[in-house]
């Protein structure tokens, strides 16, 4: 396996224990109390002839109030380009006039 999927697959499944984590958490209290942890976690990508661009953007926070929070998050970027190249092709054409 190549490192750089080895790396993704680990940090994917980070993420996802993560959010698991943050979702087991203890029931919120009756009322519209939204004190607490938070996470979030986006995955997108992008493809096309000049490779593949792929962007996981985990993060996690603290709500002080319903109104008031703080989020941190670091996004982590996997590029691989094309393994294809393209050039330019000349010939070099001649031709004698008597």
């Amino acid at each position: 396996m190549k490192p750089y999927r080895l790396s993704f697959a680990t940090l994917a499944s980070i993420a996802a224990l993560c959010g698991v984590a943050a979702a087991q958490a203890a029931p919120a209290q009756s009322g519209n109390d939204d004190k607490g942890f938070t996470s979030y976690v986006q995955f997108a990508g992008t493809s096309n002839s000049d490779g593949q661009v792929y962007k996981l953007d985990p993060s996690v926070g603290y709500n002080f109030s319903g109104h008031f929070g703080m989020d941190v998050g670091i996004p982590v970027y996997f590029v691989r380009a094309s393994s294809t190249t393209a050039g330019i092709t000349s010939t070099n054409a001649s031709a004698t006039h008597i």
